[in-house]
Formats: C-alpha cells, structure tokens, sequence
C-alpha cells in the first residue's frame, strides 16, 4: 500500500518541477519574442530625468554610469530639493565638467509627491526633446542602457518602453528577497500584465503631452503607474526591454522591505489592476514553489531517518 508520506512527497516534489520551469520558461519565450525589433533612429534627441534624494555609497558611481551612455544626443537632469541634501555633494561632483549634465532644485507641487514634483521640475527645463526618459539615482545602468531603451518607440503602437530592476544578492537573506523579482520579471513580457517601471522608463513627448500625464502627475502619487494606466488606456503598448534591465541594491531590512512592498502593491491595484493581479498571482506561485522546495526538504529528511531506523 502506497503510503501517505510518498504521495505527499511525489505531489510537492510535481509541483516544485513544473514551478521551477515555468518562470524560467515564460522569461525565455518572451526574451526570444522581444530581443529584436526597429530601433528608434540615433538622432533623436533625450532628456533623462533623475530625481536625487539623500546620499547612499554607491549614489556618486550610479550617476556616473548614466552620464556616460553610449548615445550621441542626450541630455541628464539630476533634480534633488535644495543644495543642502546629502546627494548634493555626490551629483556637483559627477556634472562637473560634463557638459551634458545638469542639477536642478526641485519646486514644491502640492497634492502630489516629492519625486513626481522633482519629475515635473525636470520636464520643466527638458521637454525641447524628442524623448523623455525617467530614471532612479539607485540604479547603475550599463552604457548600452539608453540606446536599447528608446529603441522600442519607432513602434508606432508602442506608447512606452521600460527596464525593470534586478537585485543583487549578496547574502542569504538578500538572495531570497531577489527570487521575488523573478515573477515580475517573467510577467513584464506580456503586454496585458506589465507596467512600466519608474526607475527606467521612456517615452516619446509628442505622446507624453498628447496624453496629458504630466497633468495626472499634480495629484497623484506613482509616477509609473499613472504612465502606465495613460498609456494603456490610449490603446498603446508597453514594451519591456530586458537588454535595459539595470543592477539595483537589495534592502536587506525585511521589515522596510515589506512595507515597501505593500505600499507599491496597494498603488498597482489602485491604477493598475491587471498587473496588480498578474503579479499577486505570480508572487503566490514563488511563494507555493518555495513552500514546496521546503516541504521536500523535511520529508526527504525524514524519509532517510525512516530508512535509517529500518536498517537498524
């Protein structure tokens, strides 16, 4: 007679096959689906946009990689709120002599928050562009990051384009925070889940005013997620640039990072609830294939001390 055990054991260890290969394989079909396409023309010219805040370790080294893209016409506007913040020392000293790159002080929208008002500042003094796009001080993008992120916007019925970030484990503790970026990650391919990413998004202008999101912006609160509903609801698409995925720090604090967490969850379901829904669904998924990695872990340690006593 079969026993409880190994049906428990067969059932978890099923699941845990097909959890493991199903991200992974959704990643790599919509890679295949998205790694070629027409790329928007060289000459089109770029304003990026950094809201600065408060000085981290790698800040000075971050801001520096977006300064040195490889692109010919762009332009950097690091926004921070006045010259006494923590960042002010890091970003006078990375636009000093680069002639591409400014700093602006940020004034205060009300009704709105403090990095959309430091967004509205830049659009401000960087809308004699062609393209908008809007990027965190936190990330450390390759020099190849703006080419293949404006690339997608030839297209005439993509509205926006996007990276996503990636956690860099360093620890245990960090290594689990980054496998919950998988499922987004994996869903971002798909055009009815994903949204765009305020730490690495583009946008052509003409669209962007077209759109009036600079209007919703003066009393909102998420950057990305307003774009994102404006975007969608104009009947355009969003396009995920894997090639612009960029190298961010994890928050190994897990109570900062769960709070973190629900406030962008609760934002998403607000103006997003197909990629609100996408997301719970994957992140129930990560968390099922982990709970069933950890229920093979006991019973297989189980198993053997079973097998052990029936030596004996």
């Amino acid at each position: 007679m079969v026993s409880l055990e190994l049906v428990v054991f067969l059932f978890c260890a099923i699941l845990t096959v097909i959890g493991i290969g199903t991200l992974p394989f959704l990643f790599i079909i919509g890679y295949l689906k998205n790694r070629e396409g027409p790329r928007l023309h060289d000459a089109a010219s770029v304003t990026v946009i950094v809201p600065c805040k408060d000085h981290h370790p790698q800040l000075r080294e971050n801001l520096q990689a977006i300064c040195r893209q490889d692109y010919p016409s762009f332009q950097v506007l690091f926004i921070l709120d006045s010259s006494s913040d923590s960042a002010y020392p890091d970003v006078a000293a990375v636009i000093q002599g680069v002639a591409h790159a400014r700093c602006l002080f940020a004034r205060t929208v009300p009704n709105t928050s403090g990095k959309i008002s430091a967004l509205l500042t830049g659009l401000d003094s960087g809308r004699a562009c062609e393209v908008l796009v809007f990027a965190d001080s936190d990330i450390r993008p390759s020099v190849s990051w703006l080419r293949d992120l404006v690339a997608p916007l030839d297209e005439a019925k993509v509205g926006a384009s996007t990276g996503y970030r990636w956690f860099m484990a360093t620890s245990l503790k960090s290594a689990f925070i980054s496998t919950w970026s998988l499922s987004t990650v994996s869903a971002s391919f798909y055009s009815f889940a994903n949204f765009a990413w305020g730490g690495s998004m583009a946008m052509r202008t003409e669209l962007f005013d077209k759109l009036g999101i600079a209007k919703e912006w003066r009393t909102g609160l998420s950057d990305d997620l307003i774009l994102t509903k404006a975007v969608k609801a104009a009947g355009y698409r969003i396009r995920f640039v894997p090639q612009s995925m960029v190298e961010s720090p994890v928050d190994e604090n897990l109570r900062s990072f769960i709070r973190w967490g629900s406030q962008q969850i609760t934002w998403m379901r607000w103006y997003s609830p197909l990629a609100w829904a996408g997301y719970y669904f994957g992140v129930l998924f990560v968390t099922a294939v982990l709970v069933m990695d950890a229920v093979l872990f006991v019973q297989g340690d189980m198993a053997e001390e079973d097998y052990d006593r029936r030596r004996e």
